[in-house]
């Protein structure tokens, strides 16, 4: 019985030499895309009434920065915005958020853009912003120069935030 104990375990040992390999996997992968979408042009298209640009608009990639004066009811000024997918990877816009001063007697429209809106890589789109003195407004208060800033928020196609799913376009 010893003898064929140490037998098997021969014939055993042998079977697994044989059978076990390692096995060793080499190679390297590179990813070839890029993210850069960003506003590339901010201009004034549209003054109505005494409504004028105290500034010159500036932008970054990201980010409109506006500075606009308005003096009475029924002013307004109105922008047109480029904004450019110069990466590789398709975008969706997420979300447009303008931070205005004196909102209460101020209204402002976002047209030509809306979210989930995709843009292509290589394709540029442009849409505007108007900003205007609600000519409701009872009494004329003095607003003089009015700064606001519209942020805008891209995501790479077919990704989400819990913004993305929310009900209504991107203007107010």
């Amino acid at each position: 019985i010893i003898i064929e104990l140490c037998l098997l375990l021969g014939v055993m040992t042998i079977g697994f030499s044989a059978f076990s390999t390692i096995l060793k996997i080499n190679g390297t992968a590179e990813i070839s895309s890029s993210w850069d979408v960003e506003i590339t042009n901010v201009e004034t298209i549209e003054k109505v009434g005494t409504a004028d640009n105290k500034e010159d608009p500036t932008f970054t990639y990201d980010t409109a920065n506006l500075k606009a004066s308005f003096m009475y009811p029924g002013d307004s000024i109105k922008y047109r915005i480029t904004v450019s997918n110069l990466g590789s990877l398709n975008a969706v816009i997420d979300s447009a958020k303008l931070e205005l001063e004196n909102q209460n007697v101020l209204i402002h429209k976002i047209e030509g853009i809306d979210a989930g809106e995709v843009l292509n890589a290589g394709a540029s789109k442009s849409f505007t912003l108007t900003i205007t003195f609600n000519k409701d407004t009872p009494s004329a208060p003095n607003i003089g120069s009015v700064v606001a800033t519209l942020k805008l928020n891209y995501l790479q196609n077919g990704n989400s935030t819990p913004f993305s799913n929310a009900e209504g376009s991107t203007s107010d």
